[in-house]
């Protein structure tokens, strides 16, 4: 399990966007071939959806947790698959 992937990207004011969309993409790509025989989960919630875009391609599947618009308290959950 890797919490908070894009946590370091996004919350240093001062990261460069081109250098961190290059190091984010190396890091799309490690993934990937890690997870041809591994089970991996990923966390990154709060994050620029710019660098998102460039790392949800990598799973085949992804889940998304929200908080209900009407109810903070509850969770909605939407299942994605990329295929």
């Amino acid at each position: 399990m890797i919490y908070g992937l894009l946590h370091l990207f996004v919350s240093d004011p001062h990261t460069d966007k081109v250098d961190a969309e290059n190091l984010i993409k190396e890091i799309a790509s490690s993934l990937r071939k890690v997870s041809k025989d591994r089970f991996i989960i990923v966390s990154f919630a709060h994050c620029n959806t710019q660098y998102e875009k460039l790392l949800l391609p990598v799973f085949d599947n992804y889940i998304e947790i929200t908080n209900n618009i009407d109810d903070c308290k509850i969770l909605q959950i939407e299942e994605y698959s990329t295929e």
